[in-house]
């Protein structure tokens, strides 16, 4: 700190009484010597008395430092703390979201699915019943025409068995005839066979 001023003047005057042996010894001179007063002047006030000194301020400083470190360190770390809470609420916000969707999705899939599985079966029984009626009306057509073959064929055969029939006897008839007729010329030269008749046939029935 400052030296005291008082304090000077104290250490000089303390020089000053032990300087001489003929002062000392010299009583009646020390009896009227001269004589100490009190200094007019005080001392300075101390400034700096109460403020924290460097080394205390830079003592200070480190533990703010350390605290307000520290502190940051706290709110980071809340701060990411609420930061992880809001993405996975937002994260579980979502999957639910996409779940609810992909839910809709599959729903509105299988009544797609079971609308086209009732427009196939539908349109399945009509080609169905389509292909029943053109194969019955085929077959019915079919047997129709076979019928009528069959009777075309039988009465074509009956025709032609009594076609056959009546030129064997045409041709009985006329051997007949010409047989007679050799028979008669024969025997007599005159006469002369009458014609055969030559009208309907006849079918055995």
């Amino acid at each position: 700190g400052t030296p005291s001023y008082t304090g000077s003047v104290a250490g000089s005057c303390a020089g000053y009484s032990g300087q001489s042996g003929y002062a000392a010894g010299q009583s009646g001179y020390a009896a009227y010597g001269p004589q100490m007063y009190a200094s007019p002047y005080s001392a300075p006030p101390s400034l700096t008395a109460g403020l924290p000194d460097p080394q205390s301020v830079e003592r200070q400083k480190a533990g703010y430092l350390r605290s307000l470190e520290e502190q940051e360190k706290q709110n980071q770390s809340a701060l990411d703390a609420q930061k992880g809470q809001h993405l996975e609420y937002i994260r579980s916000q979502a999957e639910q979201q996409r779940k609810q969707l992909f839910m809709q999705i599959d729903q509105q899939v299988k009544q797609q699915e079971m609308a086209l599985s009732q427009q196939y079966n539908q349109q399945l029984l009509q080609l169905n019943q389509q292909y029943h009626q053109q194969k019955s009306a085929l077959e019915q057509q079919a047997m129709q025409l076979s019928m009528e073959y069959q009777q075309k064929s039988m009465q074509e055969e009956m025709m032609k068995k009594q076609y056959q029939l009546q030129k064997e006897q045409y041709e009985v008839q006329q051997r007949f005839a010409m047989d007679m007729h050799k028979l008669q010329a024969s025997q007599s030269p005159s006469y002369v066979p009458p014609p055969v008749a030559q009208g309907g046939s006849y079918v055995p029935a």
